[in-house]
């Protein structure tokens, strides 16, 4: 539940901060402020900051604590990952690293903090500067994806063609989203003018978010063939693998062992003599 509401529940709280400004006059620059999600509160009012007030409490509770909760998990399985000697520790915190490469274990911990970030964290940009909040969005897609790129934490090939992927069109999705907002704060401030065209050199924001949709489609479908192919080259290669998962076996050792040993043999003539030498070295 933590992993799968933690995004959704602090993009919720930290809506707290976010406000709407509305022009108080026609004929002035003055502006007044009300809360996106109840516009009966005004913004920097003593009803507004108890309502930020619980929100850093909830904050400190969930995207933080559970920050703080799964790093707590995984720090402690980091000898147990490295050695092959599962505990019940690392067992039960399994869902935060089986996924990724021993050395990149902590990854997961790494996600969430991007996600909180993305989610609730650039909400506290002030709105009327929305295209930094839209900047600071894209170079955090940019970087995590150019650590993707080079890290290849994820086990399965495809799923590390998959995770560039998803990033690289959070990316573009930020880029176009920034090239309308500031398409649209040029043309608020020079209405009719045709200011905007003229310096990014495009008519309207249709011109902007069509092209920028076909290529999220394109890039999108080109990463998805790329880990298709990906997937069907390893899948050729021959590899001991698992019946039930069709993935090679996690192989563990528990504690006091240092070897596996491999005993091959056809399942059709040979079961009963390996299963009499297993019994016996037991």
């Amino acid at each position: 539940l933590i992993f799968c509401f933690v995004p959704s529940v602090s993009a919720f709280v930290f809506r707290a901060w976010s406000c709407k400004a509305y022009v108080v006059d026609a004929d002035s620059t003055t502006y007044i402020e009300y809360m996106r999600q109840d516009a009966s509160v005004k913004c920097d009012t003593t009803e507004h900051d108890s309502i930020t007030n619980l929100a850093i409490l909830l904050i400190v509770l969930w995207p933080l604590g559970s920050l703080v909760l799964f790093t707590s998990l995984l720090v402690p399985s980091y000898k147990a990952l490295q050695t092959r000697t599962p505990t019940d520790l690392s067992r039960a915190t399994a869902f935060l690293h089986r996924e990724y490469e021993t050395r990149w274990y902590w990854w997961e911990a790494v996600d969430l903090l991007r996600k909180i970030v993305l989610t609730g964290v650039v909400v506290l940009v002030p709105e009327e500067r929305s295209f930094l909040r839209l900047v600071t969005a894209t170079l955090i897609c940019s970087f995590y994806a150019v650590g993707l790129a080079v890290a290849t934490p994820y086990k399965r090939y495809e799923d590390d063609i998959l995770a560039v992927a998803t990033n690289l069109v959070l990316l573009l999705v930020f880029l176009g989203a920034s090239w309308t907002s500031l398409f649209d704060a040029i043309e608020e401030q020079d209405p009719g003018e045709g200011t905007a065209e003229a310096i990014l050199g495009w008519p309207d924001t249709d011109a902007i978010v069509i092209p920028m949709a076909v290529l999220v489609c394109a890039a999108l479908a080109i990463f998805l063939a790329g880990a298709f192919v990906a997937a069907r080259r390893l899948a050729r290669i021959p590899t001991i693998r698992l019946a039930s998962t069709n993935q090679q076996p996690e192989l563990t050792l528990h504690k006091g062992q240092t070897w596996h040993l491999f005993n091959s043999h056809i399942w059709s003539t040979g079961q009963d003599a390996v299963a009499v030498i297993k019994s016996e070295m037991q």
